[in-house]
């Protein structure tokens, strides 16, 4: 018992100490000329105009914004979809992990659907094949409405084997349309 009160004591110290403090980034955190370009209605920044406010790695400023989940919603969608502006390998890292860990719904369906429209190439059909496999509508959804973009026969060949598998009314008539559309 003596031990048990010891560490809880230990334990208690060490939170009131300040050791365990937890960081909470704010908007103050983040490049404010990124925040700035980020919030403009209507205007679609320039790669160029990115990294003149973010300099030499927008991706990663980009990502950084993405992720935090004490920023805006528009915000960070932008932050995401504008990642489409660099086709590299740490984009489309970022816009997969955003695929995964963000806990915001919209913005899962952003990065999904940008990792597979802008990149376009063997690898953005491999992320969706994993992408289709999901029991969430909305990421099938989101797979379905970039594949649309995607050009060559691998992206027709995803949507039709997706066709005979898929079991939402609503998505089968999606995919109809855009293998309709790709024609």
């Amino acid at each position: 018992m003596k031990l048990q009160f010891t560490w809880c004591g230990c334990l208690l110290a060490f939170l009131l100490s300040g050791g365990a403090s937890v960081a909470r980034a704010t908007i103050d955190d983040h490049n404010p000329g990124l925040i700035r370009v980020l919030s403009a209605i209507d205007v679609v920044p320039t790669p160029a105009q990115l990294a003149e406010v973010t300099g030499k790695h927008p991706e990663r400023e980009l990502y950084a914004v993405a992720l935090d989940a004490s920023l805006r919603e528009y915000l960070r969608s932008r932050a995401t979809s504008l990642l489409s502006m660099y086709p590299n390998s740490t984009s489309a890292f970022y816009l997969e992990e955003l695929a995964e860990i963000v806990h915001l719904r919209s913005l899962r369906w952003m990065a999904v659907y940008t990792r597979i429209r802008a990149f376009a190439d063997e690898a953005a059909i491999k992320f969706a094949q994993s992408a289709l496999a999901s029991p969430a509508t909305r990421t099938r959804h989101a797979v379905i409405r970039a594949l649309r973009w995607v050009p060559g026969a691998a992206a027709s060949n995803v949507l039709t084997a997706q066709l005979e598998r898929e079991t939402d009314t609503r998505l089968r008539k999606t995919i109809l349309r855009m293998l309709r559309l790709r024609q």
